[in-house]
């Protein structure tokens, strides 16, 4: 079911309600940076999750959430700078996992694949970790690289279809 405007008026307003009765619950803040977002008001969004990472500078969700605004917004330092926050304090194999997704998509290589591999080294079997880094090669031009990782993956998941699929391509385009 899609919200209407009134559905996000009166979501905002309950969260906003919740704010101000405790300023330090974390739930509604990022609901409400969430909401925000949808609504693509990144300042204020940025605003709330910079506002989090004050009263709980590990709080992941804020981390993955605000560096994405941070790197559209050009302000690749303070990105980075989270960046390596969330290398050096997650243990959340997911979540790692999804910042080196979003460092990959603006070029940062070095920092996806730190993020990627410590996902690994937490949860050596994770899939999309695997997807993930095979896919990074793959865009850099090393395709023998991204198969090995997709085979590895598969030897994990053989259930995994996208694997199949990447792997398939890959060698296609080898061939070539």
């Amino acid at each position: 079911m899609w919200l209407s405007e009134k559905d996000d008026g009166r979501a905002q307003q309950a969260f906003l309600k919740a704010v101000d009765l405790n300023p330090l619950l974390m739930e509604p803040r990022l609901n409400l940076a969430y909401l925000y977002q949808g609504q693509n008001e990144d300042s204020k969004a940025r605003m709330l999750l910079e506002e989090n990472l004050k009263i709980n500078p590990s709080e992941e969700r804020s981390l993955v959430s605000v560096i994405p605004i941070y790197l559209a917004e050009g302000e690749k330092t303070k990105a980075v700078d989270l960046g390596k926050k969330a290398l050096r304090k997650s243990r959340n194999p997911q979540k790692l996992t999804s910042l080196g997704s979003i460092f990959a998509r603006y070029h940062f290589t070095n920092m996806a694949f730190s993020l990627y591999f410590k996902s690994l080294k937490i949860d050596p079997y994770y899939k999309e970790a695997f997807l993930e880094i095979g896919k990074l090669y793959g865009n850099l031009g090393e395709l023998n690289r991204a198969v090995l990782f997709w085979q590895e993956g598969l030897r994990y998941h053989p259930e995994e279809k996208r694997f199949i699929e990447l792997i398939t391509q890959a060698k296609a385009l080898l061939q070539k």
